[in-house]
Parts: structure tokens; C-alpha cells; sequence
């Protein structure tokens, strides 16, 4: 169960995807009727109204480290906007095991199995990024964002560049982060397809998440399955989030706290633990 815990916690070394656009014009296969092209200006207005506000969620779901043959464990989600998110560990009757928590500009995992604990700054998993916990927030709902200046919206249209790609479209930052580039793909639908990222301090190496099963909620179009490609201490690693029956803008307790008595693990290790290869 501590695989699945530090796991999660590398979850957040992860990456960015993105959007550009010059749509030429389409025509219907049924009536033939020619309909005139999207402009940029447009197909930017369609990719932000995908992002609705909110306060706070909540949700159940499930974990899986290392793929297919990984282990697994079901989870309870809460986040509170720009302050919190806990990935709570339940592998059996809702009794939790351990958990990951973001608060603040620092990273915890409780690991309540061994009674340990690892307790770092957020930059453990972000290798000196600038991402805020608004944007980690992002990345685990498959939303777009600029980093330091928030989900993506109109008003930051200058601030990215759409490209057409076949029947995908690719947002990226017209002012990447130096050392670190990021892009996020759609769909024709514009549902959020995958974030990538590249890391110079990694000699180019490249980070991922793919996203599906994107669904309407209150909160706008939110991808209920993610799979997280990324690295720790040099080794590669795969984990996987399900969401389901998220709730939004209700009252939500996030525990902080470390349990008295617990051993502060030894972050070295962690990569082994992992098991990536």
C-alpha cells in the first residue's frame, strides 16, 4: 500500500498539454451545406467555456500503480480550490490506509499501514516548476491553464497560441517557463485529450498525461480517467485515476495533520519503493 501512496505523491512530477487553430471550412456530409470556417478568436472561446468556477469537490473513485498488471485501490478525492487537495487511500470497507496531501506549497504522505510519514515541498514533485496548487488542480481535472495566471480563459488568449492538427487542436504557451515546455491537446469536440511536458533539466525527456472519459459536471467539462507518465529519482512510472460521482461547492474536510508517533520515511528511497523501472 505505501507503493500506491508515494506513488501518487510522484503523480504531481508530471506534465502539460496544449491548444493553436485555423480551422478551414466544413462541410456537411449529409446536406453538403458549407459552413464558414472557426476562427481563432472563436475556437479560443469554445476551449475556455469548457472551464466552469467552483469551490470545492469531492468524489470517489480508484487508484492503479505500475498499469494493467499494477496494484490497485479504491480512493476518496477532496479538493478545495487553490488551498487543498487529499487522495485518500480505502483498499477495503472505506478503511484508510494512507493518504496524499497538497496544502500550501508543500506535499505530505501518510503512510497509516507502517506509520510513516513524508512531509516535503511541493518543488519534490514539480522539479522547480512554478505551478501553483490551482494548477496541480487543474491537471488532475483535465483542465488547461497558464502557469501564473490560472485556468485558462479568453482573457488570457494572448497569452497562448492555437494550432490545427487533423481533427486535434494544440494550446501552448506563447511564453514558456525556462528550462520546462508544456502543450495541451483537444479533441474536435474540444475535450481535453492529453498534457504534455519537457523538461531541459532532464536532457529533453518528455512527461505525460492522457486524459478520457470527459463528462459535463457543474463545474464544466472535467476528464473522469487520467493516466499519469512521469519520473521519480530516474525511474519511470505509470499511475492511473478514475473518478465517479463527484460533488461540487458542498462543505469538505481536508486533514493536514501528521499522527503523533509516526517515523518520517527516508525520501531516497522512495523511487524503489515505486518500483517504476
Amino acid at each position: 500500500m505505501r507503493h500506491i501512496a508515494h506513488l501518487t505523491l510522484a503523480a504531481a512530477l508530471l506534465v502539460l498539454a496544449g491548444c493553436k487553430t485555423t480551422k478551414t471550412a466544413n462541410v456537411d456530409p449529409t446536406t453538403g451545406t458549407i459552413t464558414a470556417p472557426v476562427t481563432p478568436v472563436q475556437h479560443a472561446a469554445a476551449i475556455a467555456s469548457n472551464f466552469k468556477d467552483w469551490t470545492t469537490m469531492q468524489c470517489g473513485g480508484n487508484i492503479k500503480l505500475g498499469g494493467s498488471n499494477g496494484m490497485s485501490s479504491s480512493i476518496n478525492v477532496r479538493m478545495e480550490r487553490g488551498k487543498s487537495i487529499a487522495i485518500s487511500l480505502r483498499p477495503m470497507l472505506g478503511i484508510e490506509v494512507g493518504r496524499l496531501v497538497f496544502s500550501g506549497d508543500s506535499v505530505i504522505v501518510v503512510d497509516k499501514l507502517h506509520k510513516q510519514y513524508i512531509a516535503e515541498d511541493v518543488s519534490l514533485i514539480t522539479n522547480g516548476l512554478p505551478a501553483t496548487l490551482e494548477a496541480l488542480q487543474d491537471i488532475f481535472l483535465g483542465r488547461a491553464f497558464v502557469l501564473g495566471e490560472g485556468t485558462y480563459s479568453t482573457a488570457l488568449e494572448a497569452k497562448v497560441q492555437l494550432e490545427q492538427a487533423e481533427d486535434r487542436c494544440v494550446l501552448r504557451p506563447t511564453q514558456e517557463v525556462k528550462g520546462f515546455g508544456y502543450e495541451f491537446a483537444f479533441d474536435k469536440n474540444d475535450d481535453i485529450v492529453s498534457l504534455t511536458a519537457t523538461l531541459a533539466s532532464d536532457k529533453g525527456q518528455t512527461y505525460g498525461v492522457s486524459y478520457s472519459d470527459v463528462k459535463l459536471t457543474a463545474a464544466g467539462k472535467i476528464a473522469h480517467a487520467l493516466g499519469i507518465d512521469t519520473a521519480i529519482k530516474g525511474r519511470q512510472l505509470k499511475l492511473d485515476l478514475e473518478y465517479g460521482n463527484i460533488t461540487w461547492n458542498q462543505e469538505v474536510k481536508i486533514d493536514t495533520t501528521i499522527p503523533k508517533n509516526y517515523k518520517k520515511a527516508d525520501i531516497a528511497s522512495v523511487a524503489a519503493l515505486l518500483g517504476g523501472k
